[in-house]
């Protein structure tokens, strides 16, 4: 059980979806179930917007939903979402992660999260569903009473240009989601967003640059 200090249920509810957000195991409109939306051509998303939906999973359970358009292969955006060496880096808010076990069906994962007013702890398994196309976790032990989600990795009608769609599910038990608590998940979420495009895309065209070098030299 987590204890938060007195009077303190606005900070509890804000830092719990932060957290959600943070470390990639982690509400606008109130959906239903996992994602199952396509995107016109002429939508928003396809000039860069990152849209944000509050969710609720089939359970029950409240969550967010992030879909954004990333321009890279899908081998790169699958090797940025399954190397955990540069995790921390790419996702605020992790204090600490070990990898405790890893093999072509998924990864296990440790986390310690620095959320201001505690520290979370817990243990994720992350399976690969589809290699190249989704990845899906949930929470095995540790604080919160359940954690689960996804990341789909969707097509589009232009070459190199996939969508990718991020859920995340936490119970969050007796806890009041406030509307100031959705606008900073909502933010956070964006934030996040935008810096994993920049990453994958960065490490596009560093991918690029090394083949190009060896070709070179061939």
């Amino acid at each position: 059980m987590i204890k938060f200090p007195s009077k303190c249920n606005f900070c509890t509810n804000v830092h719990f979806f932060l957290i959600s957000l943070i470390t990639v195991v982690v509400f606008v409109f109130m959906g239903s179930g996992f994602c199952n939306e396509k995107f016109e051509n002429d939508h928003p998303i396809f000039e860069g917007e990152i849209i944000v939906e509050m969710v609720k999973h089939s359970t029950g359970i409240p969550g967010l939903r992030a879909s954004f358009i990333v321009t890279a292969s899908r081998e790169a955006i699958w090797d940025v979402l399954t190397d955990y060496t540069d995790f921390r880096k790419i996702f605020d808010g992790i204090d600490k992660m070990a990898v405790i076990e890893q093999d072509d069906m998924g990864a296990t994962l440790e986390f310690w999260i620095d959320a201001v007013v505690t520290e979370l702890h817990y243990v994720l398994r992350r399976k690969y569903v589809i290699e190249g196309e989704e990845i899906s976790w949930k929470r095995l032990s540790g604080d919160l009473e359940e954690i689960t989600g996804r990341w789909l990795i969707q097509n589009t009608n232009k070459n190199n240009v996939y969508i990718i769609v991020y859920e995340s599910y936490v119970d969050l038990g007796n806890f009041i989601i406030t509307s100031i608590a959705r606008f900073i998940a909502v933010r956070k979420a964006k934030s996040m967003a935008q810096k994993l495009r920049s990453w994958i895309e960065s490490s596009q065209i560093l991918m690029r640059q090394r083949r190009k070098s060896l070709r070179h030299y061939e």
